[in-house]
Formats: structure tokens, sequence, C-alpha cells
């Protein structure tokens, strides 16, 4: 009996530790090559998402601390192929470029990665979809 006690006290206080999705608002648009994409915004976790779909898949993903934050421009931001793998990452801080970013080709392999500190880029390296490095520049 006190084996289903203590098992009823820990199952209760996990679903109360629980988050659950609050949802903000959603709609649609369509781009300059007429597909539509449909938004949706909401918090999870602690963090706030602005996620976009086209035909049921993820384009991108936004994620902030805040939803004034997102609103401030920063944030950072994921988008994916329809395969779902991912095409590219950035990070902005107020707007400006910030961080890592990042792209690939469709079959995942690395395209492109930069550096960028406060809006200006210091490190760039490009990659042919075999692996070798086409393009790599470096501000000091």
């Amino acid at each position: 009996m006190i084996r289903v006690g203590i098992f009823l006290v820990f199952v209760f206080f996990l679903s109360s530790c629980e988050r659950r999705q609050q949802f903000i608002a959603e709609g649609e648009y369509t781009d300059t090559d007429s597909s539509i994409y449909h938004w949706k915004e909401y918090m999870h976790q602690d963090s706030f998402f602005r996620e976009v779909t086209s035909n049921g898949k993820i384009v991108s993903i936004g994620k902030s601390k805040t939803q004034q934050e997102f609103r401030d421009s920063t944030f950072s931001e994921t988008d994916f192929y329809t395969n779902g793998k991912q095409k590219a990452t950035r990070t902005f801080v107020s707007g400006s470029q910030e961080g890592v970013w990042k792209s690939w080709y469709e079959d995942g392999k690395t395209k492109s990665a930069s550096v960028v500190d406060a809006g200006v880029l210091r490190d760039y390296l490009s990659y042919y979809d075999d692996g070798s490095i086409a393009v790599t520049a470096s501000k000091a």
C-alpha cells in the first residue's frame, strides 16, 4: 500500500511539473513564389516559438526567451528542407547577426559556416557538395 501511495505522489509530482504548450497566435501568408505558409506562435517550456509550415511540413522555427525578445529581433532560427533536414541556422541579437551561422546541402553535408560578431562577418567557409572547401575568408 505504501508503494502505491509513493507511486501516486511521484506521478502527481511529474504531471504537475509538466509545462504545456501555450498557443498565442497563428495565420497564413503567401510568399513571392506563390507558396502558402502557415505560421503559429506559442510558448513551450519557458521559451517563445514561431513555427512556419508549408504543406504540413516545418520550413522554419524561430526561438527566443520571450515573445518580446522575438519582437525585438533577439532569437535563433532554423530553416528546413522539405525532407526535414536542416537547411540553415542563425542567431540575431537586437536585430544584428550574431554567433555561428551554418547551412547544409539537402543531403546533410555542410554547405557553409560563418562567424558573425555584432553584424560583422569575421570568418566564412563555403564547401562544395563533395566536402572540399570552395571559399574561405577571414576578417581580423
